[in-house]
Order: structure tokens, then sequence, then C-alpha cells
């Protein structure tokens, strides 16, 4: 029976290493061949929409919250995979975009779920004071009133 489980635990430790080589092939490949302008879109437009999609959500509950779990894991990865100096480069709005989205989450959730803890370590510097704080103007807005900018107002 030893000798059973023993060859279990070897089939099992050797798929495991096989499968995280095979990882880091994949993220290596991944890192290596996509241009990092691309990269950067990606992750910001996957926080951004996480943020636009918990905004005001009432109860865990709703449909499509159970897809929470993957996409936060994939967001935290993603952001992991950015050199400090790339980091940098955005922190600021990176910190405003996952706090608002961590400030709709926290009544549906609770400020100590998994989920928070992880959206959390995307923040280093000063979170929004709400999930309603959006006063920052933006870099191509060249009044405080962007709609009257392009037009769209008179």
């Amino acid at each position: 029976m030893t000798c059973v489980i023993a060859i279990a635990q070897s089939v099992f430790i050797r798929k495991t290493v096989i499968s995280r080589w095979k990882l880091r092939q994949l993220h290596h490949f991944w890192w290596q061949e996509m241009h990092i302008y691309t990269k950067i879109y990606q992750f910001a437009a996957s926080l951004g929409a996480l943020e636009g999609y918990v905004y005001r959500k009432k109860s865990a509950d709703e449909p499509g919250m159970e897809a929470l779990s993957p996409w936060i894991n994939n967001i935290v990865v993603a952001y992991n995979c950015f050199p400090a100096e790339i980091l940098n480069e955005f922190q600021r709005d990176c910190d405003r975009t996952a706090g608002r989205a961590i400030h709709s989450l926290k009544p549906v959730l609770g400020a100590d779920h998994d989920l928070i803890k992880k959206l959390e370590t995307l923040v280093k510097g000063e979170m929004p004071e709400s999930a309603d704080d959006f006063n920052k103007k933006k870099w191509f807005e060249k009044t405080t009133d962007a709609g009257s900018y392009y037009g769209l107002k008179k």
C-alpha cells in the first residue's frame, strides 16, 4: 500500500512540475512576444472593465459575480508581471481605478474578503475617497468639461 501511495505522489509531483514548467514557458513567451503598450492596454482595460462592472453592485448573488475570482486573479497576475519602472509610470492611475473597485466591492463582499485583499495589493499610494471619486482631469481634456470640448454639449 505504501508503494502505491509513493507512486501516486511521484506521478502527481511530476505532473505538477511539468505543468509549472509549461506555465513558466507560456508566461515567458507571452511577456517576450507582446509589445509593452499592448500589455499595458490589456491590463488597464481589464482593470477598468472590472471597476465599471462592480460599480454600485448590490449583492454578491447578482448574475455574473462568480466571474470575479478568475477576473481579479488574472488582473493581479498581470500587474505582477510588470517591471517596477513600468508600474511607476501608471501606478497612481492604478491606485485610483483599483481603489474605486475596492470601494464598490467592500459593501457587497466585506472588507476582509480574499478578493478585496488581492485588489488591495495593486494599491501602493492613496486610494480615492469613494467609488464615485472621479475628480481627476484626463490628459486629453483641454477643459474640465470634456463633452463641450468634443462638441457634444453646448
